[in-house]
């Protein structure tokens, strides 16, 4: 399996492009024409994926939006999952604390490429960076480590209405997150076009 942050590279070499979308959906905030299915989680995110695949390098999804609908939500966060294109990278927003969420990233669960932690425990460190998947480690502070002694562990942390995703590879690369900003940027019918329309805006920030 190629390196995660070969990986990465790649994604953002393929789409010239530092932008990562955030797909965290909630019932009562869907577009108006998503609200007529079902089951919406699954159409929305494919919908979002359409819109935007060619303008970002990675998708990331939060684990508690989707299981807020239960089995369904599960469901539809594994088959959103499959549906983005490669060489694009897939984030599993958790975040996790426990090495027994490790198998979550796995080919037989999710298939993700990373995973966000709250926890530099080696116990679940050290099984996902065997795996090759991603990890980045969330702090709202100051990091009290040298980021060097992370090797291509990397982390995450809030910037206004972002996230700043930063791989310590060699050299360092970096993801801006957007969620709402993007995905809710149009509750109407018209909300593919404005989520195309924020992303290529954002896709153009430095």
């Amino acid at each position: 399996m190629i390196a995660f942050g070969d990986r990465l590279r790649a994604a953002q070499q393929h789409s010239q492009s530092t932008l990562a979308i955030g797909l965290a959906p909630l019932l009562e905030r869907m577009p108006y024409p998503m609200q007529r299915h079902d089951d919406p989680f699954l159409p929305f995110g494919k919908a979002i994926i359409d819109a935007t695949h060619d303008l970002c390098c990675a998708y990331v999804f939060d684990l508690a939006a989707y299981l807020s609908l239960g089995a369904s939500g599960a469901i539809a966060l594994e088959r959103t999952i499959a549906y983005v294109p490669a060489p694009l990278i897939k984030i599993l927003d958790g975040p996790f604390t426990r090495a027994e969420y490790v198998r979550v990233a796995s080919e037989s669960a999710f298939a993700v490429d990373a995973v966000t932690l709250a926890t530099l425990d080696s116990t679940v460190l050290i099984p996902l960076l065997q795996a090759d998947r991603g990890v980045f480690i969330k702090v709202t502070y100051p990091l009290m480590i040298n980021p060097v002694h992370l090797g291509v562990v990397g982390t995450y942390h809030p910037a206004s209405d972002h996230f700043v995703f930063t791989l310590y590879s060699d050299p360092p690369l970096q993801m801006r997150c957007y969620t709402d900003t993007i995905t809710l940027a149009s509750r109407a019918d018209d909300f593919r076009e404005a989520a195309r329309s924020a992303a290529e805006r954002l896709r153009n920030l430095v």
